[in-house]
């Protein structure tokens, strides 16, 4: 092939590349320009005239009409929740401050813990979880599941529980002691009424039908599991002539009763091991050796 005709070829093949471009055609260019024109000056007229956001609000910001308290009460009335949403209720459905709301309702002593939600279009749902008293505590409240104080004005509807006594700082510590005593006075039929730990971090006991116990500051439970024998065999027939036992003693522990002579004398009369009687006013003291046990 010759130089001549290589170049022929070439300039056939740019001419056929040079018929194969388009042009932009100027009127195709104007119309799209006046189309984009013509929406921004719609868009700017619906901005100015109709006011989308007023709009929305208009059918989206309705007044509450309904609220819906869901949660299972047994100390807490639907009116005091009902009282308190009214004091934080606005007039429309997006301008209630759910989060303050939130907060407001759990201040309340018997409310442990409260969600608060909007409800598409005008509902205001709120669930409560009611807090759960376990014991009395001192004379200020109660303590909860999580073993907190919860302060009360009034404890009148609590007087069936049993009450925990201490220094608040050691509310937890004795949360946990009453729940281990409770656990091994259920064993043996035995219900704690009063579980105090004292200034000097002494325990004590009261459970039904009233014996105080006094367990001292160490081993007060490994004591208490001690005595349940005792109270469940020799003692059984006379625990309600019981008035104190005292498990402060290395070896043994003593036993205060009643002013009921008789009864002292049947426990020594059945009793074959050695017992040492001391009167004290019209009461008697028992005192069991640890060989008894």
């Amino acid at each position: 092939m010759t130089k001549e005709s290589m170049g022929r070829g070439a300039s056939r093949k740019r001419k056929s590349r040079a018929r194969g471009k388009t042009r932009a055609l100027p009127w195709r260019t104007g119309i799209k320009s006046v189309t984009l024109l013509a929406l921004f000056v719609l868009l700017g007229w619906v901005v100015t005239k109709v006011e989308p956001l007023k709009w929305v609000q208009r059918y989206t910001n309705k007044p509450i009409a309904n609220v819906s308290v869901e949660g299972e009460f047994k100390y807490l009335a639907e009116t005091d929740i009902e009282a308190i949403v009214e004091k934080k209720l606005t007039d429309t459905f997006l301008e209630l401050d759910i989060v303050s709301l939130k907060k407001h309702l759990e201040t309340h002593p018997w409310v442990d813990r409260a969600t608060v939600s909007r409800q598409w279009p005008d509902t205001l749902l709120i669930k409560i979880t009611e807090q759960q008293p376990i014991a009395r505590w001192n004379s200020a409240g109660f303590l909860n599941l999580r073993g907190e104080i919860v302060n009360l004005d009034n404890k009148i509807r609590l007087d069936h529980l049993p009450l925990l006594k201490a220094s608040d700082r050691y509310a937890s510590r004795v949360m946990q002691q009453y729940v281990r005593v409770t656990k091994l006075l259920g064993h043996h039929k035995f219900a704690p009424l009063v579980l105090e730990l004292d200034n000097t971090l002494a325990w004590s006991l009261v459970m039904a039908p009233n014996i105080t116990i006094r367990l001292g500051r160490d081993d007060a439970l490994e004591k208490l599991q001690r005595l349940m024998p005792v109270m469940t065999g020799r003692l059984q027939e006379s625990l309600s002539r019981i008035k104190m036992i005292d498990m402060r003693y290395k070896q043994g522990f003593a036993v205060g009763w009643n002013d009921d002579n008789d009864q002292s004398t049947l426990l020594r009369s059945k009793d074959k091991i050695g017992l040492s009687m001391n009167k004290t006013g019209s009461n008697f003291g028992l005192s069991l050796m640890a060989s008894t046990l």
